[in-house]
């Protein structure tokens, strides 16, 4: 065998123009396969770093329109409260927030994560500091400013400070305590963004603009993105009938702002193809232009 790699590098040496090729082309064809999968693995393989992520589901809000919508949050509890093969259900939005460690000083953009309380919990996620959001914090609208900072802006804003429980943050020229971090690996509930922080959902009313106005009581509203993790044992079409159901008897009671409005059961990978067609398509072509290189 070292006779044979001795005699192929000097014919490779005899051939500079057909060595150069030849290696251009096996980097082109590497290269371009890593490139494109890494880029596939970002948009659409990567799984969300949660406990079990291959368990959870999306709870799409569905209409003749928008077939792979988002739900508002008061249509959230309503399915939340009435489903029996939901095991937790969980309900985000992210949203921007003026940052700023004090008053006087100017606010930054930062961009957290309205979340419904029992986040954490559902996913399976310990803050490395702090705790978790209580139940009771979920409960009244406008009443808990409190805040679990991403672990990115902790280090970053805040010099990773280990006694950053119970110090304030001033979020839309709102004090929010903070009661926790969230660890390195938790960013949110989305592939692309990173949340700053997560704050309760029931803070909404309060960092709108319209206070007067709570946005969390409006069926029209829908912009909360919903997960789930089903019981044991229940099917994923078993959980979506009873879904529907339930979608269909809201449409009944609230025949204004639910009209034609149902749900879907859809796996993570599927949400993303759905939430962006063209995104999905442009990669399948990028892989098959990859592999045909190789």
């Amino acid at each position: 065998m070292i006779r044979d790699f001795r005699y192929a590098f000097r014919l490779l040496l005899k051939n500079p123009a057909f060595t150069f090729v030849a290696v251009l082309s096996l980097a082109i064809g590497a290269g371009a396969n890593s490139a494109m999968f890494s880029l596939t693995d970002a948009i659409l393989l990567r799984p969300l770093p949660v406990m079990r992520p291959s368990e959870v589901w999306t709870i799409a809000g569905h209409t003749p329109k928008d077939p792979f919508g988002n739900l508002s949050y008061r249509d959230f509890l309503d399915l939340r409260a009435q489903s029996k093969t939901v095991d937790s259900m969980v309900a985000v939005n992210l949203y921007p927030l003026a940052y700023s460690s004090s008053p006087e000083i100017p606010s930054q953009l930062k961009y957290g994560l309205l979340t419904s309380g029992n986040l954490f919990q559902a996913m399976g996620v310990v803050p490395i500091l702090g705790r978790a959001f209580r139940p009771d914090e979920d409960i009244v609208p406008g009443r808990d400013a409190v805040a679990i900072l991403g672990y990115s802006f902790w280090k970053d804003q805040m010099a990773a400070d280990p006694n950053v429980v119970g110090r304030t943050v001033r979020l839309n020229s709102i004090d929010f305590t903070v009661i926790g971090v969230a660890p390195e690996s938790f960013t949110g509930m989305d592939q692309f963004f990173k949340a700053a922080m997560f704050v309760p959902a029931m803070m909404y009313p309060r960092l709108a603009p319209d206070p007067k106005r709570n946005p969390l009581e409006d069926r029209d509203n829908r912009i909360f993105t919903v997960k789930a993790r089903l019981k044991s044992g229940v099917e994923r079409a078993q959980a979506e009938a009873e879904l529907v159901s339930i979608a269909a008897g809201l449409e009944q009671i609230f025949p204004i702002t639910n009209k034609d409005h149902s749900v879907a059961l859809h796996s993570e990978l599927q949400a993303r193809i759905d939430k962006s067609p063209t995104d999905a398509a442009l990669i399948a072509m990028l892989m098959v232009l990859a592999i045909s290189v190789l």
